[in-house]
């Protein structure tokens, strides 16, 4: 019965994943905040994995008399009528994205004075806008920024050190506006700081000390001096529209009337693919003796080991199988994982869903660890058809996360 209960849980949750998403998309959460500028002048600017999804709504909402600019991931750019559509690269900046970087720039460079601008800024920003400060090159920044990620710092810390060493992020784009901006946001970080949020292009900073980062991975500092407080004479407003708490909402309540209990852990989970499960199987062994769903957003920060191909979802997935026959965890368990922006990692796959009955074949431990500790859990997951590909999605709320157990 266990493993007829487990497909039956993983196909519940494959089908109920577009639901999950739509929940994602800024049809459902931006219009209300355009409302002041209903009917006024403005310019147009989208950046971040959501670009086309927030600025299609945003031009239905308000035409773009002024034109407009939207960045988003390379290969997923839209065409919309009397707007500038740009990709740039995600997760390390290239020459593309120092390209975007400097067309916000001119765009803003040529409105109008006192013409206020929407700005419309989603997670992955801080790749695809890239302008380093003097004296760095392009691919010192980006080599930086693969240091950095392949040895599993996280979001926060990762953002500080781009923002130190840029002239857009920290609120850098603003020296260049002629009227005030007003940014609406999707989050996609733990926390919902506004300073790690796309680094923060539109958000000043009091300047940024990136040494304490680079000191904790052994990585030596640049030697060039880290950005100065960027100033600007307007008044500019900022406000997060969505954030992940509102997915895990609807989730849980998606969850709740197919008669799951819910742990909502929130959106600030943090930590490596091991340590997170870990954690995520003590809390759910605490639970009531009840059918028990485990739902948590936030970020995973895995280290690259080998030059595989993978994620820290995918890596948790497989991490929650091999902890739970550590504890020959009793009933069935499904694990399911994804970034909500249809990539985990660097290649084109959301992540991951797993069922321990699957995991119980012969040596499927020792070949999960040894995909482990070569960062490939994608070549090993694909090999048991457990990975989920969504295609681009349009929208960006970080990592979702969902433990279904029956005891």
């Amino acid at each position: 019965m266990t493993s007829f209960q487990e497909n039956g849980d993983r196909e519940f949750l494959l089908s109920r994943l577009p639901e999950f998403l739509q929940a994602c998309h800024a049809k459902s959460y931006l219009s209300k905040h355009l409302k002041a500028f209903s009917g006024r002048q403005v310019g147009l600017i989208a950046l971040g994995k959501a670009a086309p999804d927030m600025m299609q709504v945003a031009v239905a909402y308000l035409g773009c008399s002024h034109g407009g600019i939207m960045v988003a991931r390379k290969g997923e750019e839209k065409y919309i009528d009397g707007i500038q559509s740009l990709g740039a690269s995600h997760p390390i900046p290239d020459q593309s994205s120092m390209e975007a970087a400097k067309a916000i720039c001119s765009y803003l460079q040529h409105l109008p004075q006192g013409l206020p601008v929407v700005f419309l800024l989603s997670g992955g920003a801080s790749s695809m806008a890239c302008l380093p400060v003097d004296g760095m090159s392009l691919l010192e920044k980006a080599a930086l920024s693969r240091q950095l990620m392949h040895q599993g710092a996280n979001i926060h810390e990762l953002n500080v050190v781009r923002r130190a060493y840029s002239q857009f992020k920290g609120g850098g784009m603003l020296g260049h506006a002629q009227g005030p901006v007003h940014s609406f946001v999707l989050s996609d970080v733990p926390g919902d700081d506004p300073a790690i949020i796309g680094s923060g292009p539109s958000w000043p900073g009091d300047g940024d000390n990136p040494l304490p980062v680079l000191q904790k991975f052994s990585i030596p500092a640049p030697k060039v001096q880290a950005k100065k407080t960027t100033k600007s004479t307007w008044e500019h407003q900022y406000k997060i529209v969505a954030t992940p708490i509102n997915m895990l909402a609807a989730v849980e309540k998606s969850l709740r009337a197919n008669d799951w209990s819910i742990c909502n852990l929130g959106d600030c989970e943090e930590g490596s693919p091991r340590d997170m499960a870990a954690r995520h199987l003590n809390i759910l062994q605490q639970q009531p003796s009840s059918n028990m769903a485990i739902l948590s957003g936030g970020e995973a920060a895995s280290m690259v080991l080998g030059d595989g191909i993978g994620g820290p979802n995918r890596e948790y997935v497989l991490e929650i199988m091999l902890e739970a026959k550590r504890r020959s965890l009793p009933g069935s368990l499904t694990a399911f994982a994804i970034d909500t922006d249809g990539v985990d990692g660097g290649n084109d796959v959301a992540g991951a869903v797993l069922c321990l009955h699957e995991c119980n074949h012969q040596d499927w431990e020792d070949k999960a660890k040894m995909a482990l500790s070569q960062s490939d859990s994608g070549r090993f997951l694909d090999g048991l058809e457990a990975s989920i590909r969504t295609g681009p999605t349009g929208t960006n709320l970080n990592d979702l996360r969902i433990l279904l157990w029956r005891p």
